[in-house]
């Protein structure tokens, strides 16, 4: 398709994504020096174009999404994070401003992301949306990707009802001397949550909750009013219905934190790259007897916090059930399979799909009845 901008042309419709009614089609375009660029530094943006089903915005920024895991860098089949108003302020796309383009490298179904997803939004968890494109870079076809939104203070906006509240990113960081570590509300890496939206208040909501966690562990006081333990305890029990082995409750990993005015500013739990779902807990080495987070650790720990964890393991079971995972895994299996198959960067072949589909299959049809405290002999 011609960009609209050429004489004679008209302009394409706005795109709607996250209707999963069509593979759309995305293009990024870079310089030449910006794509030097991005070789030699993958985290950082360099700018580039965008056009989403053949609306273009001609300059946003653009860099390599990931650390570990589905990682890969610009020789295979990368992620990518773009932002669209990096340079326009007043540039959207689809009235998004941050989009994730997922490499999906790491589930041969090219369904477990929506499927966690679609259950997180109706288990009233704040999910993000997703949608599949065809994605193009630079001339050359990269395969089928999952879009993702991004969040932020969109989201937030159409979440909240005060949005104006602090969002922190709890992912885990790179060190300088190449390790990595996790993040979590202790003296040792509460310094590394990252302000993702609102006023920076140098980290003083987050270390009050760590100083209030600190208190329940050292003078066995109750969990802090700080925290909606509510809404955690429902992340918690998405995550663990869904398999989430890389989330918050059992590798301190892909979350976020926001505080929310509208409720006195506590603490919510939000769920981040469900890429590793409908995954046994034990593939990882970590149980929910056990969780690592500190947060489920100590509801965990808590006879009335666990219990209310509980009821909310039944009630994401009760949803699930509803929402006939299976019929829609099927449907996303039709949806995307020509896609899948000229993908030229795919790393699966029809086997590993099929096999993969087995394996999200059985999850679909045994969780409800595994998970739960009193059913597991938790």
């Amino acid at each position: 398709m011609l960009p609209f901008l050429l004489l004679g042309c008209a302009p394409a419709a706005p795109p709607v994504l996250f209707l999963l009614d069509a593979v759309h089609e995305i293009t990024l375009d870079t310089p030449v020096d910006s794509w030097s660029a991005l070789e030699a530094d993958p985290d950082e943006y360099v700018p580039a174009s965008l056009s989403v089903d053949g609306v273009r915005i001609p300059e946003v920024g653009l860099r390599v999404k990931g650390r570990s895991g589905s990682y890969r860098d610009l020789s295979g089949k990368a992620s990518f994070k773009v932002d669209v108003d990096r340079y326009d302020a007043d540039a959207s796309v689809a009235g998004l401003v941050k989009i994730d383009l997922d490499n999906m490298v790491t589930d041969c179904t090219m369904a477990r992301e929506t499927l966690a997803w679609t259950l997180a939004r109706e288990a009233k968890v704040p999910g993000p949306r997703v949608d599949y494109a065809a994605l193009q870079v630079n001339g050359a076809p990269w395969g089928l990707y999952l879009v993702v939104e991004d969040l932020d203070r969109r989201f937030l906006d159409a979440r909240y009802l005060h949005p104006e509240g602090n969002l922190y990113d709890g992912d885990y960081v790179k060190l300088d001397d190449g390790f990595e570590s996790q993040v979590d509300f202790d003296d040792e890496t509460q310094g590394w949550f990252e302000l993702d939206e609102g006023t920076d208040v140098d980290l003083a909501d987050i270390r009050a909750v760590t100083a209030a966690l600190d208190a329940v562990e050292d003078a066995g006081a109750p969990l802090p009013d700080l925290v909606d333990w509510t809404e955690v305890q429902r992340t918690l029990a998405w995550e663990d219905w869904v398999g989430q082995v890389d989330g918050y409750g059992l590798q301190q990993n892909n979350y976020r934190v926001y505080f929310d005015p509208g409720d006195a500013d506590r603490m919510d739990l939000l769920p981040w790259d469900a890429d590793f779902t409908f995954v046994g807990e034990d593939t990882w080495d970590s149980s929910w007897w056990d969780p690592r987070g500190r947060l489920a650790r100590l509801c965990v720990a808590d006879g009335a916090c666990r219990a209310d964890l509980d009821t909310a393991v039944r009630d994401v079971a009760v949803t699930a059930d509803g929402l006939d995972l299976e019929t829609r895994l099927d449907a996303l299996l039709a949806f995307t399979d020509e896609a899948f198959s000229a993908d030229p960067r795919q790393e699966c072949n029809d086997d590993d799909r099929a096999a993969d589909t087995a394996s999200v299959l059985r999850w679909i049809r045994t969780r409800s009845a595994e998970v739960g405290w009193e059913e597991a002999g938790r």
